[in-house]
């Protein structure tokens, strides 16, 4: 099996930028987590669209001069506090999900981490709500790039993982990411997906259904899948 970096790492190198993929102290950074963690919960309370530069100044219990010396605009405010969530998300899912041979338990596990971490994220859930306000065409467009992103991504490994031909592994990623986003967004009807245990089980029993239907990999990484 070939050398490779992890999952995580991958997801890291195509969604943060560069300065942003291995920690490191800066002079200032207490005072930009400081106005992270006030837009967070502006952003929460009120929502994007109705949270001003003043509201987080006062928030952060600090100047509006000295929020424009650190972020232009709210829009600035606004990446900065998507990519420290992408940051978190990363380190979780490489402390989370350990590197082993058997594909379908790191699936399962990378299932049940991405749909615990962003489900019912106040951010997640105000910018899916601005999403919807966009033209169908718009948020088709930022949707679907999502989605092929994070699919070419997960293909890539899959391929390098060993055994998986392109099409059976980007086949396998994007049935996952797409169950990903419809899971962690929509309500389940049936069964209660908030429950951690309902929500493993469901995991456990969809996620290696899926990579057996779509792969033609050896038999071996395959048996590992419940049945």
């Amino acid at each position: 099996m070939a050398s490779m970096t992890t999952l995580a790492e991958r997801l890291g190198a195509v969604l943060l930028p560069p300065e942003q993929l291995s920690v490191n102290a800066e002079p200032e950074q207490s005072t930009t987590d400081r106005i992270l963690d006030a837009a967070t919960r502006r952003f929460a309370e009120v929502g994007i669209k109705a949270t001003t530069m003043s509201s987080i100044a006062a928030e952060a219990e600090i100047s509006r001069e000295w929020l424009y010396r650190h972020f232009s605009n709210k829009d600035a405010v606004l990446t900065a506090v998507v990519r420290r969530e992408l940051r978190r998300f990363i380190d979780g899912l490489a402390a989370g999900v350990t590197w082993n041979d058997d594909v379908v338990e790191m699936l399962t596990e990378s299932f049940v981490y991405c749909v615990e971490f962003f489900r019912d994220r106040p951010i997640i859930d105000d910018l899916v709500d601005r999403g919807i306000v966009l033209s169908t065409a718009e948020f088709r467009a930022r949707a679907s790039a999502i989605v092929a992103l994070a699919t070419r991504t997960c293909t890539g490994y899959l391929v390098d993982l060993g055994g998986f031909d392109a099409h059976s592994a980007a086949v396998i990623a994007e049935s996952l990411v797409r169950l990903v986003g419809s899971t962690m967004i929509v309500s389940g009807a049936e069964l209660d997906l908030h429950d951690p245990v309902v929500l493993r089980d469901y995991a456990a029993r969809v996620v290696p259904a899926i990579v057996r239907g779509c792969s033609s990999s050896p038999a071996e990484k395959l048996d590992a899948a419940p049945r």
